[in-house]
């Protein structure tokens, strides 16, 4: 896939061996799905459903927000 290739052109890691840039792709792909569904569905009673650009942006930050939350705090000691 060619977006593929060009994440991992830009982060200088070889997609045929490595598994992040086809993570970070097929995430994007996802987060978009879940806005268009939402927006697709047209809830009123969710503010932002009439705004497609607005809930895509909502989308991506919960994602971010949720890989944050769930990445052990280096700080700590075990």
């Amino acid at each position: 896939m060619y977006s593929i290739r060009i994440v991992a052109a830009r982060t200088d890691i070889d997609d045929a061996r490595d598994v992040r840039p086809a993570a970070v792709v097929d995430a994007a792909a996802g987060v978009l799905i879940a806005a268009l569904r939402l927006w697709a569905r047209g809830d009123e009673r969710d503010s932002g459903a009439a705004d497609l650009a607005a809930l895509v942006e909502r989308a991506y930050d919960a994602l971010t927000s949720e890989a944050a939350a769930a990445t052990p705090d280096s700080t700590t000691e075990e």
